[in-house]
């Protein structure tokens, strides 16, 4: 999978094996949010306060691993 600044936040909490677990380390409750399914992750920033390149950095050191992506959502 790869994670842009354009990339669906529901998307990324879906399919990103782990995704879930950075946006909590950052105190994003992203996946709470009826928003996510159609906001992105730079819209998101651009809206609350956090840094979208932060997230990014986090968020694709994941989409290396081996079963990064999930067919199934797992939150």
């Amino acid at each position: 999978m790869t994670v842009t600044k354009d990339s669906n936040l529901l998307d990324v909490l879906e399919n990103l094996e782990g995704g879930v677990n950075v946006f909590k380390e950052m105190n994003l409750k992203c996946w709470y949010c009826d928003a996510a399914a159609v906001e992105s992750v730079g819209r998101a920033a651009c809206l609350h306060p956090f840094d979208a390149d932060a997230l990014l950095a986090k968020l694709k050191t994941l989409c290396g691993k081996p079963d990064a992506q999930k067919e199934k959502s797992g939150f």
